[in-house]
This record gives structure tokens, sequence and C-alpha cells, in this order.
């Protein structure tokens, strides 16, 4: 009988190996600053594209929300809460599911758990934030946690 369950964290470990792989070559090649500019254009065109599916919503932020809880629940990511007060809906992940298979890979590339946090997080908040951007909403959110930690992340209505 397959086990799935190992079968799903041994494909999230690949995919985060060739990942890792690729940001090593450029981080070899370029340095930090090119990295760092691949990543914050790779979050960019993932805003982007999220803002143009989420331009017709009638509630934005919800809609955010529930993406957001979408990629992290494909991550296996559990205790994740969404508060909504007003206009405003924070989701709070406490202990990121998506890390773990770049933090389990980090050094075999040549970074440290933190750098391969650092690196996750930088395609993944930022991208949210492009998108609360282009949309006309309001962003706040902030890392929690360490290496494997989470973070929370809110999408509001801007007030006139």
């Amino acid at each position: 009988m397959i086990d799935y369950k190992e079968k799903y964290e041994q494909m999230m470990k690949r995919t985060a190996s060739y990942s890792m792989g690729i940001c090593a070559m450029i981080r070899k090649v370029g340095g930090e600053s090119l990295l760092r500019s691949i990543l914050d254009l790779s979050a960019e065109n993932s805003g982007t594209r999220r803002a143009t599916a989420l331009m017709e919503e009638a509630n934005p932020q919800n809609a955010l929300a529930n993406d957001l809880m979408a990629m992290l629940e494909e991550f296996n990511t559990l205790g994740n809460v969404i508060t909504i007060e007003g206009n405003s809906v924070k989701v709070t992940n406490p202990s990121c599911g998506c890390l773990p298979p770049f933090t389990s890979q980090a050094e075999k590339f040549g970074f440290t758990d933190e750098e391969a946090r650092l690196y996750a997080c930088r395609r993944c908040m930022p991208s949210y934030k492009e998108t609360v951007e282009r949309i006309g909403l309001k962003f706040e959110g902030r890392l929690i946690g360490g290496v494997n930690g989470g973070c929370w992340m809110q999408f509001s209505k801007k007030h006139d």
C-alpha cells in the first residue's frame, strides 16, 4: 500500500530542493542582491496575477484570506485562525507548513535555516502585499516565531 502522506512529504522536499538549488546558483553568480531582486520580482508578478484574478470580488479582503488559507492548507499547515472585524480580515499562521521543506534543504545548498525561511517568506508575504496594493486595500503583516514559525497578514478596506 502506498503511503500518500510520505509521498507528499517527499514531493514537497523535492520541490524545495529544486527551488533552493536555483537560489544557490543565482546567489553564486550574482550575489545576495541579485537573489533578493529576483525574489522581489517573483513576488511582484505573483501579486499582480492574484490582483487581476480578484479585481471583480465584492469582498476582496475575504477572498485574499481564503486564498492564503488554501495555500497554507496545501502545505498541511494546521492551527490557522481567521479573525474578521468589520472590513478587516486577519489570518494568523502560527507555524507555517511551507517552511520545513525549505529549511530541511538549507544546509545542502549552503543556506542557513534562517536564510531559507527568508527566501520562502520573501516571496510569499510581499506577494500578498502587492495584491493588496493593486486592488486598493490596506496590508499589515509580520513574521512570527523561529525558522519554522509563521506569520500574520491582515487585509483591510482603506478608510475614506
